[in-house]
């Protein structure tokens, strides 16, 4: 049986150390996810089946998933937080959640949103091609068309041209290697 988003999120929060969750429950309580709020109250002795529900029924579940990884990210619980996406992004590719499919959007919105600054601030374009090509996302003469480009700038500009055309699953593997390759961007965008 299909495991649901709710259950990678209490899988996560699961395997968070009590004074690790007591941390989680802190970060999300203090912070305003898409304009939403969780009162302090409800999550202070919240265990990770509670905040699960709580995270989902204050944002949609691909909402959820994104808000539990950018908190795990904030305390420090990286390894969490990229199964959480690895595991709720497949999920979310064929699973059925009562009518509908959901979707998981975080890494695609993520890379619209910060398209103009992912292009102007990444350093290293030939390391994440090379990512890139070892996944199979990219072939040879895109490889080499990309890295033709005389600027990391134009040569980003050619990878968004291949990667807008990309389904869910490809936006987040390119989405985890550009986390993989320049985390402490990545980060900076994220916190914004």
């Amino acid at each position: 049986m299909e495991r649901s988003i709710k259950d990678h999120i209490v899988d996560a929060l699961d395997n968070l150390l009590e004074k690790e969750l007591k941390r989680f429950r802190d970060e999300i309580s203090s912070q305003t996810f898409y304009g939403v709020k969780i009162a302090r109250g409800k999550v202070e002795h919240a265990d990770s089946i509670d905040l699960a529900n709580l995270i989902i029924s204050s944002h949609t579940e691909g909402k959820a998933v994104e808000v539990t990884v950018m908190v795990l990210r904030k305390i420090g619980q990286n390894q969490e937080a990229a199964e959480l996406e690895c595991k709720a992004g497949r999920n979310a590719q064929g699973a059925q959640f009562g009518q509908q499919v959901q979707s998981f959007e975080g890494p695609a919105n993520f890379l619209e949103k910060h398209r103009e600054a992912l292009i102007q601030r990444v350093t290293m374009v030939p390391p994440i091609l090379d990512s890139l090509l070892s996944k199979k996302l990219i072939d040879n003469e895109c490889y080499d068309e990309v890295l033709s480009e005389p600027t990391n700038q134009r040569k980003m500009r050619r990878l968004y041209a291949m990667v807008s055309a990309w389904g869910t699953k490809e936006k987040l593997e390119f989405f985890n290697t550009l986390k993989e390759k320049q985390p402490y961007l990545i980060e900076d965008l994220m916190g914004k």
